[in-house]
């Protein structure tokens, strides 16, 4: 008998910043441009920004530590998000750059897949 997968989509991602200022600065004018609406909730007395939208939740903290993080260690390494056509790749790439935040020039990756 198969078996139905129960997961749908990530819900929300949490991540912790060294200089929670700074992010805050940088993700209030990446999620505001990508549609994204903000609510602040202090969590156990620490500062959290969330950025909610449709289908899921962007949230940054303050780190506890001061260590410089390591893509190729165990955790994150890396955020990826998906839009549905190549127009709204390049609509987040305007508006992005609009803000002055750097991203680089929209292209495919077929190596990672056709659509990608």
């Amino acid at each position: 008998m198969k078996q139905d997968n129960l997961l749908k989509r990530i819900d929300h991602i949490y991540l912790s910043v060294s200089n929670f200022s700074q992010s805050e600065t940088f993700y209030n004018l990446v999620m505001r441009e990508l549609g994204q609406y903000k609510g602040d909730k202090v969590i156990a007395e620490e500062p959290h920004a969330h950025y909610f939208g449709p289908q899921f939740q962007l949230t940054i903290r303050p780190a506890r530590s001061a260590q410089k993080h390591d893509p190729y260690a165990p955790g994150l390494h890396h955020l990826c998000f998906q839009v549905e056509t190549m127009t709204d790749v390049d609509l987040c790439f305007e508006k992005l750059r609009s803000v002055g935040i750097y991203v680089s020039q929209p292209k495919r990756y077929p190596e990672y897949h056709p659509e990608y």
